[in-house]
């Protein structure tokens, strides 16, 4: 009280900004006391790390969830504009805590983790983000990001995979995803998955002469690498069944 009286009645700032100081010293989570003491930083010529700080002692000591959110966006906005990466972080993943379908937290975190190479936990981000879309070619998209990272980051190849895998299961526009999963059978050999995949495409395309190719493909792998005479006709036939 003395500090605010202070700072109210007297306009003496400083005296108010030594009292609040003062209460902190005793006190360090006494939510009033880092209430003023951010109020006078905001109208002073304070350094961004130090508001930074004091702002980050006031949302922890918060209680209510929306004030604890507006707080955060300030620490994370504060950070960002002085390029302090790793307060700007904590600051996300506090608010992703508190609101975890905030999609403009999500992407904002998603390139910190990017930016600082924080790719195990960029793949944990974007793997809890998928599960909140339905729109299935979103959740594509993110599926062969997801792969992309695992397979030129992690070194994880058969995680990857099954990033691709899911991407083209659900998007036939993926063609990315196709060609990634096309690759890696043919490099290792794995001719009946390589004949799964390209049957599929054929299955699901709705260009005539994708679905043309693809059984014409069929037949040459079915014939050539597993010598299934009677599986490689029937891909030739159907092939002259196409529109």
């Amino acid at each position: 009280r003395i500090a605010r009286l202070h700072e109210e009645h007297t306009g003496k700032a400083d005296r108010a900004l030594k009292a609040w100081q003062e209460i902190l010293d005793l006190a360090p989570e006494n939510e009033t006391a880092l209430v003023g003491l951010r109020q006078h930083q905001t109208g002073s010529e304070a350094d961004t790390a130090s508001r930074v700080e004091v702002v980050t002692r006031l949302a922890r000591v918060t209680t209510q969830q929306g004030r604890q959110i507006e707080l955060w966006r300030e620490v994370a906005d504060l950070a960002q504009s002085e390029g302090m990466v790793e307060e700007e972080r904590g600051a996300c993943e506090e608010l992703l805590s508190l609101a975890s379908d905030d999609v403009i937290n999500i992407d904002r975190l998603a390139h910190i983790y990017e930016e600082t190479e924080r790719f195990e936990e960029l793949v944990a981000l974007l793997s809890d983000r998928v599960e909140e879309l339905t729109d299935e070619q979103e959740i594509a998209a993110l599926h062969w990001r997801m792969g992309q990272i695992r397979e030129t980051q992690l070194q994880d190849l058969p995680g990857a995979i099954g990033e691709y895998s899911e991407a083209w299961s659900r998007d036939v526009g993926q063609r990315l995803a196709y060609t990634s999963l096309d690759t890696y059978y043919r490099y290792n050999e794995d001719w009946p998955e390589l004949l799964s995949l390209i049957s599929s495409r054929a299955e699901r395309t709705p260009d005539p002469e994708d679905a043309l190719a693809a059984w014409l493909q069929m037949g040459e792998v079915a014939g050539s690498r597993l010598d299934d005479v009677t599986e490689s006709l029937r891909c030739y036939e159907r092939a002259l069944e196409v529109d």
